[in-house]
């Protein structure tokens, strides 16, 4: 088994706390999220609770994902977190393209916590969103790791309806039959289309 018992442990403790470090980020890094998407006016207040959300990836998911890795073996906690960085997630939904790309520069950029990594995801079954890996300190601890996600609305509605396609084939998506995936591929083309003319539009 990939992750021993005591790692295990040591994970069901950071995960229930308290403290607990994926909490305490989750909960920092929504916040400062929110108050900068209502300060530049991306979103309204009324807005804030659907448009900045966030979730910790539960222990069975957290396990399954080391799994997947190909690691033989997780000797310790650090080393699990190195494989799941996203066990704290935060998920920006905005109106507009040119509204993901100016989080994205926030998020590089803000002093609050260090970015990791950051990538513009586009996957072959259509899967498009900004990827924004972090690691921030909390009351507690340090170096707690999160990542954000910056989607579009049309982003999103995509990723809601290709959802339960990924579920069934969570283990091994290359099972998804070819014809689903050209239909996803084409449906988040013309999506993405869609969120170009707007942009055009607002010129």
């Amino acid at each position: 088994m990939p992750v021993p018992k005591a790692v295990r442990d040591e994970l069901h403790q950071r995960w229930k706390g308290p403290p607990s470090p994926y909490r305490e980020a989750l909960s920092y890094m929504t916040g400062e999220l929110r108050n900068h998407v209502i300060a530049c006016k991306h979103v309204s207040p009324e807005q804030e609770e659907t448009r900045v959300s966030g979730r910790i990836k539960t222990i069975p998911r957290i396990v399954e994902k080391v799994d997947r890795s190909g690691r033989r073996l997780v000797s310790t906690i650090d080393e699990l977190e190195e494989i799941v960085t996203d066990i704290v997630g935060v998920r920006v939904t905005v109106d507009y393209l040119r509204q993901s790309r100016e989080i994205q520069d926030f998020v590089i950029n803000y002093s609050g916590w260090e970015a990791k990594k950051s990538d513009d995801s586009l996957r072959d079954s259509g899967y498009r969103a900004i990827h924004v890996d972090v690691m921030t300190n909390t009351t507690h601890f340090a170096g707690v790791r999160c990542e954000v996600q910056i989607r579009t609305l049309l982003q999103d509605a995509w990723a809601i309806w290709s959802h339960p396609l990924y579920e069934r084939y969570r283990r091994d998506l290359s099972r998804i039959p070819r014809k689903k995936r050209e239909l996803m591929r084409q449906l988040s083309d013309m999506l993405h289309t869609a969120d170009e003319m707007v942009e055009t539009l607002l010129k």
